[in-house]
């Protein structure tokens, strides 16, 4: 998990980084305004969509996922182990 996580938000902030990279250099050139507006505006919005901004809310997602997997999994071993107890106890003792 973790090691997914950071790859993704590894890949996240170079995009952000390229997106600026871009508009760094349109701005350089000069006589883009529009195109130089559209990318900024691209930018903003991705940057409030990247998980490089939102990477504590999309862990926490991450961990109640793999929590809530576990509490079922742990569960269902319990009925499991409750079933092999009754049948353990229904056998009648040898002696």
């Amino acid at each position: 998990m973790n090691f997914q996580l950071s790859i993704a938000f590894e890949a996240s902030k170079l995009s952000l980084f390229a997106e600026l990279i871009e508009l760094g250099t349109r701005m350089k050139i000069g006589g883009q305004s529009e195109l130089v507006e559209g990318l900024t505006s691209q930018l903003e919005n991705n940057y409030k969509n990247s998980l490089y901004l939102n990477i504590d809310y999309a862990a926490n997602n991450y961990y109640k996922i793999i929590k809530s997997k576990y509490q079922k999994e742990k569960a269902d071993k319990q009925k499991n182990n409750n079933k092999i107890e009754q049948v353990v106890n229904f056998v009648p003792a040898l002696g």
